[in-house]
Parts: structure tokens; C-alpha cells; sequence
């Protein structure tokens, strides 16, 4: 990847979730991954197109190293800018079970991502003026990730030690994460992670009750903005 790409893909990174005066929309994603194909430790990135998504994408090319006996990997840490959503994460499962049963490979991923895609987020109901997902999207890509996480995939908000790892491997290093907005976006979304994942699939049905009585507004408030809450990832095309 030229240096030039790989610099777009860590803006994209970076972007992805801003609020305030630092927002920047991005309707790009990128899956990326760390792993070793025949013996080389190699940073495999792919992005969305007008047909799938990025981490359909990045699968495929997996599922292809695994039939090549390429993928020397098991233990994969999987770097997307917005949570799969509900598609990609049957995918995710199913790529799972498909590499157990036809090739006897158990593969475990860690997935890791600095904000949520098509859910809503507790501490945007009040305060926050962009368009928020409907109950409908939060719900199934909630359920998404709720399944992802019954199948032993591991789901957590990117963090300060992350971003170290990204930036060397985009050799990207002009990037000051103490003290940015990046890393005040954050904090906040490790919050709201905490308690989206914590949410009962029965209690997702239940909007009133979604965030333990956190007032929620509409999706489409007549003030709200196109912003970072409520991208439309094929947008972009």
C-alpha cells in the first residue's frame, strides 16, 4: 500500500465518531488486520465498495489464504473504523464455523473499532445534534454484535495503545494522540460501549427502557445534523 493510501486510511481512523468542532463524516471503512501469510507478518487492509462492505471484503480474502494454506495465523485482531453490523457479523460467525468444519483452523478474532455503526449511543440522546439510527437499525445491529460475542469474538473500543499499533503499521508518525479530540472521543465512547453491550437483547425491544431510562429523542429531530451517529457507509459512491 503506498504511503499516501495507507496516511488516508489512519485519517479515516482517526475521523471515524468525531463530534464538536472536530467532526469529519466519513462514509469510507476499513477492515484491517495484522497476520502472518507464509511465514511474513503482513498488514492486510480492504475497504467498502459498492457491493460489500469492508469486512465481507477482508473475509474473502482470508477465506482465500485459508484454502491456499497461506494464513498462519489463528488468533486475528480485526481493526474496523464502525462496528459491523448485523450482515457482516453473521458473516463473521460463519467464517468462523466455515474455517473449523472445512480446513480445521480455529480462529479467533478480537474486533476493535472507535465507534459504533447504525447504534445508538446513551450520551448522544441529550446532548448531541446529528441524526441518530432508528430503533430499528440499533436493535439488529445490536443483535449483531451480541452475536458475535456468543461465538467467542472478542469486542472492545480502540484505545491509546491501539493507535500506536495502527500508526506504525500505516507508518504513520505525526499522529499526537494524548490530549486530541480523538482521544476525548474516546473516553466517552468507552462509556457508551460499556453500557450498549450491557443492554439485554430483551431489553433492546424495549426503547423506553434501552438505557435504563435515559431519555431518548427521535432519530430525525427537525434540528439534527448529517454527522458521525447515523453514516450511511455506501453513501460515499
Amino acid at each position: 500500500m503506498e504511503r499516501t493510501k495507507r496516511q488516508s486510511v489512519m485519517r479515516t481512523f482517526i475521523n471515524s465518531g468525531l463530534h464538536g468542532p472536530d467532526r469529519v463524516v466519513s462514509h469510507r471503512v476499513y477492515a484491517l488486520t495484522i497476520c502472518c501469510l507464509d511465514g511474513v507478518l503482513t498488514t492486510v487492509c480492504k475497504k467498502n465498495n459498492k457491493r460489500h462492505h469492508a469486512e465481507h471484503n477482508l473475509l474473502s480474502y482470508l477465506k482465500e489464504m485459508i484454502v491456499s494454506r497461506s494464513l498462519c495465523s489463528q488468533k486475528l485482531t480485526l481493526y474496523v473504523n464502525y462496528s459491523p453490523c448485523y450482515n457482516c457479523s453473521d458473516m463473521i460467525v460463519k467464517f468462523i464455523q466455515s474455517a473449523k468444519v472445512e480446513h480445521g483452523i480455529d480462529i479467533q478474532f478480537v474486533i476493535i473499532f472507535p465507534t459504533f455503526y447504525k447504534i445508538r449511543r446513551p450520551s448522544c440522546e441529550d446532548k448531541c445534534l446529528h441524526k441518530l439510527p432508528s430503533i430499528e437499525d440499533h436493535n439488529s445491529s445490536l443483535k449483531g454484535l451480541k452475536r458475535l460475542e456468543k461465538s467467542g469474538v472478542t469486542l472492545r473500543p480502540v484505545n491509546a495503545a491501539d493507535w500506536q499499533v495502527l500508526a506504525a503499521n500505516l507508518d504513520v508518525h505525526d499522529f499526537i494522540y494524548d490530549g486530541s479530540a480523538r482521544e476525548r472521543e474516546d473516553a466517552g465512547f468507552q462509556k457508551d460501549f460499556q453500557q450498549v453491550m450491557d443492554t439485554t437483547i430483551d431489553g433492546v425491544n424495549d426503547p423506553v427502557n434501552m438505557f435504563n431510562n435515559v431519555r431518548l429523542r427521535s432519530a430525525y429531530a427537525p434540528e439534527a445534523e448529517d454527522g458521525a451517529c447515523d453514516v450511511d457507509v455506501h453513501q460515499y459512491f
